[in-house]
């Protein structure tokens, strides 16, 4: 039985099979990849809300003052907009009618609201609160001749006053982008990758080649010893594999997702 396993695992007809079923899947890959991010993909990414004061019973003579204004607390958030495709976006790629806006809820009144970090020195975006006239909304607005392009994008950083609240989102038409702004979780672009992650990959795959090889080579002898401890040899190679690329893959998630210039 094993050897006819190996005789059938040596054919030269399965290795043409699995080396066309292996270059498939890379090519398949990395045209998905390519074709995939070839478009606009406008995202954001809201931060949790900071208190930075606030009035209490306890303390009635304390009062809060914004412009010479009384508010009861100040809260404090950070809203990084950005295009995470490979077609840049530009003023012509934004919707007159339905342009760039941050909304929010009804209680909440914008005390502040304006970008502090951009991914270039020579991006300028601009933000403006449509409060006074009526609209629950700042509009973002793209400051002269320029685009964004792949992972371009700003930090836009808002001062409120109201109850805390969740229910800020980035919307807006953009020409070329279907879904629209897609929101993901702050963490996954601002989290950092651990050093000692990168000691444990350069341990584990020395060690999955060195099984590998073993394996083959115990094949190769054709003994029923030997293709019984290859066998164990494999798991011991897949296991190491397995864990191998989990670590790879957060380190492509990583390099796909972080953007250096929010924090």
């Amino acid at each position: 039985m094993f050897s006819k396993l190996n005789s059938i695992i040596k054919h030269p007809f399965t290795t043409k099979i699995f080396d066309i079923v292996i270059g498939g899947f890379l090519v398949g890959a990395i045209v998905y990849f390519v074709v995939e991010q070839k478009e606009i993909k406008p995202k954001y990414a809201i931060s949790n809300s900071e208190m930075i004061a606030e009035t209490t019973s306890g303390a009635p003579r304390l009062k809060l003052l914004w412009d010479n204004e009384e508010v009861q607390n100040v809260y404090s958030l950070k809203i990084a907009i950005w295009n995470a495709g490979r077609e840049y976006l530009d003023k012509s790629s934004i919707s007159a009618t339905d342009p760039i806006r941050v909304t929010y809820p009804p209680d909440v009144q914008i005390l502040y609201a304006d970008f502090i970090r951009t991914s270039r020195e020579n991006l300028d975006l601009d933000a403006s609160d449509l409060s006074s006239m009526g609209t629950k909304a700042i509009q973002i607005e793209i400051v002269g001749d320029e685009a964004l392009e792949q992972k371009d994008g700003g930090v836009l950083k808002i001062l409120y006053t109201g109850h805390d609240s969740d229910g800020f989102a980035v919307s807006g038409r953009i020409k070329g982008s279907k879904q629209g702004f897609k929101e993901v979780g702050w963490s996954s672009i601002t989290r950092e990758i651990p050093r000692s992650l990168i000691l444990v990959l350069a341990l584990l795959i020395p060690f999955t080649a060195f099984y590998i090889l073993t394996a083959i080579g115990k094949v190769r002898d054709g003994g029923r010893k030997e293709i019984v401890s290859a066998i164990s040899s494999i798991v011991f190679a897949s296991l190491f594999m397995i864990m191998s690329l989990m670590i790879l893959y957060s380190f492509v998630i990583w390099w796909l997702f972080r953007l250096p210039w929010v924090t």
